[in-house]
């Protein structure tokens, strides 16, 4: 079984591929929902490996700032990640900013 911690802070709710996310955590044992998690910037993590220490609160960005309209697709998809653990690799750069830029 893996755990599945999504890049929302303490989201929960329903998640990608049936999961239902408690406190930012979610357990599957399912290769190809583990697979798209660790494409899709979740931590995994496995049984059989130790576990990953949190984020720290003091490096880089807090989760929650919102990129500049100039940033990159890179840098908008990554917000949008963390505000929604949605599938958003379709969306233009455009569509993320028009959907999470407030």
């Amino acid at each position: 079984m893996a755990v599945i911690i999504t890049p929302v802070k303490g989201y929960t709710g329903p998640g990608v591929a049936g999961l239902h996310f408690d406190a930012g955590h979610a357990e599957t044992d399912d290769p190809a929902v583990i697979a798209y998690a660790r494409r899709h910037g979740y931590v995994v993590e496995d049984e059989d490996e130790p576990p990953h220490p949190p984020p720290s609160d003091d490096n880089g960005p807090d989760d929650t700032e919102r990129p500049a309209r100039s940033a990159s697709k890179a840098e908008w998809l990554a917000y949008a990640n963390r505000q929604d653990p949605a599938d958003h690799d379709s969306m233009t750069k455009e569509q993320l900013i028009e959907q999470y830029g407030g």
